[in-house]
């Protein structure tokens, strides 16, 4: 069986999980959630998620009775605010690691769930040693961005090297917005349209350089703010972390205003600024140095 092909018999919605969770975290309109890394092997930090609790996951938001959408549907709410009745979701994943196409996307298809992947365009086909985790991880092959892109996955852009762009001068945060894209597009031979902020580090100005780019829409970490065009290029999303169960996933496409989403958003704000601790440590504040050093350029072609 080709990998990225729906497997035979696919599984039924866990409705047992299902039945567990707080019922007052009913599903909203419209969810982005991210996850980075879906691995079965250990990992200092919170960002790995097992294949066998994402799938639950997905199960999950099936039985809470989301639709699964795909990019197109939610840059149509991005860009034009259209109203939709029932409740859906996008899952996307940061950084482009290669445990997305080995264990994350055969699940997405198995459970009909549409995917857009935001790879660090210079490290395609490299280790992470941009990133503090530990162990190293491999990200994405250009050949393994082409055969998602060719199975309908949507690739989008996270800048080329992961900095904060907050904390870099924004003649140099306009260049990682904008090399990666043409990268990209060099790499899968496809436009990319979608851009994600590393770190959630978005703001007006940077917005402002996404959309002179010719994003269709970018995506921040704030859960908070509501999705449509006053905020097209910082479009909310929701983090995953390794410690989110069945509650932990219900909650996080609750409706606004209800106990478990509120609780939900406060560990995402504690772990999103866990995250900054990176910018203590030297030469995490602006582009890696390695990439510069090593001359890493190519698409593969």
């Amino acid at each position: 069986m080709r990998r990225g092909a729906a497997p035979p018999g696919g599984l039924v919605a866990n409705t047992r999980s299902a039945d567990a969770i707080d019922r007052r975290a009913t599903p909203g309109p419209i969810h982005v959630l991210t996850y980075h890394k879906i691995d079965t092997r250990p990992d200092i930090g919170i960002n790995t998620v097992s294949p066998r609790r994402f799938e639950r996951h997905l199960t999950t938001l099936l039985s809470l009775g989301l639709q699964p959408l795909d990019m197109p549907s939610v840059i149509r709410v991005a860009a034009e605010g259209v109203a939709r009745q029932d409740a859906g979701v996008h899952i996307t994943f940061d950084d482009g690691y290669q445990d997305f196409l080995d264990h994350a996307w055969p699940l997405c298809v198995r459970h009909g769930f549409p995917a857009t992947v935001f790879p660090v365009a210079a490290y395609v086909g490299r280790r992470n040693t941009w990133d503090l985790s530990f162990p190293r991880t491999s990200h994405l092959t250009w050949a393994g961005l082409r055969e998602l892109s060719d199975a309908g996955v949507t690739v989008g852009a996270h800048t080329e090297t992961h900095p904060f762009l907050s904390r870099i001068p924004l003649e140099h945060a306009r260049a990682e917005i904008v090399d990666s894209k043409a990268r990209l597009e060099d790499g899968i031979g496809r436009g990319v349209s979608v851009f994600a902020y590393p770190h959630g580090d978005s703001s007006p100005s940077l917005a402002r350089l996404v959309e002179d780019a010719g994003y269709s829409a970018a995506f921040s970490l704030d859960p908070s703010v509501p999705m449509g065009p006053t905020t097209r290029w910082q479009s909310p999303r929701t983090a995953v972390y390794a410690l989110d169960g069945a509650r932990g996933i219900a909650a996080k496409v609750g409706r606004r205003g209800t106990g478990p989403m509120r609780r939900a958003w406060a560990i995402n704000r504690l772990f999103r600024r866990c995250g900054y601790a990176g910018l203590l440590v030297p030469g995490r504040r602006g582009p890696s140095r390695i990439v510069e050093e090593d001359g890493v350029c190519g698409t593969g072609r």
